[in-house]
């Protein structure tokens, strides 16, 4: 990732400089977008390589090429919360249970959006297709829509509420430790 070279970037000056036109950038510079990169994809754990390759190869196949930023945003949201929140290593232990949690836990966090639930489709039927996954798709997409747009429960009881199930048989009934 980093590397101990100094690189020359080029650039057409919009005034004519009296001097050199390169700028030098110092050796181990990873620019913001590979740095925003770097953290979403951090807390993934044993699914990063699988979500590169999808991100890498297939997604841009599917998605306009500036939407591929909301789908790795999407992807590596619910992948990280089953790798830290719910400490699963395979994926076939997401069930469509695990999805509400997830939607759960995301509603407690002010989060409203249902986009996600078609990246999650989408990579779960890719999964699917190269044998990586060999259950249904855990995405309700009814079901879990409606849920995601359904009004918040009350003020204080939903981060308890969440936070109960999230070590209950509800999100984690379904581990096979």
């Amino acid at each position: 990732m980093f590397n101990d070279r100094e690189t020359e970037v080029h650039v057409t000056p919009a005034a004519p400089l009296e001097n050199d036109t390169a700028v030098k950038i110092r050796g181990g510079y990873i620019t913001g977008s590979e740095h925003r990169k770097e953290i979403l994809l951090d807390g993934t754990g044993p699914f990063r390589g699988l979500l590169e390759k999808y991100l890498g190869e297939v997604a841009p196949r599917i998605y306009r090429p500036g939407y591929c930023t909301q789908v790795r945003c999407s992807l590596s949201g619910f992948l990280r919360f089953v790798n830290k929140e719910l400490g699963f290593k395979d994926l076939d232990l997401v069930r469509p249970t695990t999805v509400t949690c997830y939607i759960e836990w995301l509603r407690s966090h002010g989060y409203c959006s249902s986009n996600f639930l078609g990246h999650l489709s989408s990579f779960f039927n890719w999964l699917a297709s190269i044998g990586q996954y060999d259950r249904g798709n855990p995405v309700a997409r009814r079901f879990h829509r409606e849920m995601m747009m359904a009004p918040n429960p009350p003020d204080g009881a939903s981060d308890d509420h969440v936070t109960a199930k999230a070590g209950s048989a509800f999100c984690s009934g379904d581990r096979e430790d």
